[in-house]
Formats: structure tokens, C-alpha cells, sequence
């Protein structure tokens, strides 16, 4: 999914000359969507869950809003980028919180949930001061917003690196 908005923003951009963010700001709301969806599995007590849907569907009112009413969907809608961020830091604690008091040993190394809830904790963690900035930063310090390019690039590859990671835990070896 991540591929297919990225191949088309580039065409946009490339191809028709034309502002990419538009796609872009649809794919936050994709993308805060599968990781609500995502922690609405992982997450066990029923009073969370419970929150979680009105809070996705708030969320899905509060895209609509700032894209088309307060930012323009041609603009960088860094509202949304705030409140995903929020978001995946507070599940992200509820789900440590829940590993801690389970009465089971959880086995980290080899839990693909932890290692995808430490991706996305690291990744929306550091990359929030830019992004929840780049407005500002577009406008009044171009210079410096095409810098952090290079950062936000090294992000996605831990990113990706420990979902990787994350899936290869589920593999299972077997002795012959």
C-alpha cells in the first residue's frame, strides 16, 4: 500500500508537475486507520477498545475537516500528523503496560507485535517534531525543511528494518 501511494505521488509530481500532497494526506488517513486497526487487535482490555472506535471515527471527521476546510487538500495536513502521533504513543503505552502485567512471560525477542509496536513507537516518536512542523518550516525555512529529508529517510529504513524484523519472528525453524 505505502508503494502504491508513493509510485503515484511521484507520477503526479514527475509526470503531471503537479503537488503530490493530496495523496499524501490520504494516506494518513489509511494509514492511521490500519494502525488502529492494528492495536484494536492487540490490545486486550474492553473500556480501550471501546474508546477506540469513537476515537477512530473522530479522527476520520477531524481528517475531513482540516483537509478540506482548514488546510486545503493541497497543503500538508500537519493536524492529522499531531493526532497520529498521539495516538500510536498512547497505545504504544497501553501495550507495554499490558505485557508488564500479564501473568504470562511474554518472550520479546520473538513477539512480532512487540517488535511492530517498537517500530512504530520509535518512528512516530522522532519523527514528529518534523513533521508536525512542516508547515512552518515550508514556509518560512525551505532550506532547512529539504535537509531533513536525509533524517526523515533514515527513519523509514529503521522503520522498515524492524517491521522486518517483526515478521521474520514469525518464522519457525525446525531441527531435522
Amino acid at each position: 500500500m505505502t508503494e502504491f501511494y508513493a509510485l503515484y505521488g511521484y507520477r503526479l509530481l514527475k509526470i503531471h508537475n503537479h503537488n503530490n500532497l493530496a495523496v499524501y494526506n490520504a494516506y494518513r488517513l489509511v494509514e492511521f486507520l490500519l494502525y488502529a486497526a492494528f492495536f484494536y487487535s492487540v490490545l486486550k482490555p474492553a473500556w480501550i477498545r471501546r474508546h477506540m472506535l469513537w476515537f477512530i471515527l473522530l479522527v476520520s471527521v477531524l481528517w475531513w475537516y482540516t483537509t478540506f476546510r482548514v488546510f486545503g487538500e493541497n497543503n500538508w495536513n500537519s493536524y492529522i500528523i499531531s493526532v497520529e502521533t498521539l495516538f500510536i504513543l498512547l497505545a504504544s503505552g497501553f501495550f507495554y503496560y499490558q505485557i508488564l502485567v500479564d501473568k504470562e512471560v511474554v518472550v520479546l525477542y520473538n513477539n512480532t507485535e512487540f517488535w511492530i509496536v517498537t517500530a512504530l513507537i520509535i518512528f512516530f516518536a522522532c519523527q514528529y517534531p518534523f513533521s508536525g512542523m512542516l508547515n512552518f518550516l515550508t514556509a518560512h525555512f525551505k532550506e532547512t525543511a529539504k535537509k531533513f529529508v536525509v533524517l526523515f529517510s533514515v527513519l523509514n529504513i529503521g522503520f522498515y528494518a524492524l517491521l522486518t524484523y517483526a515478521y521474520i519472528c514469525r518464522i519457525v525453524t525446525r531441527k531435522s
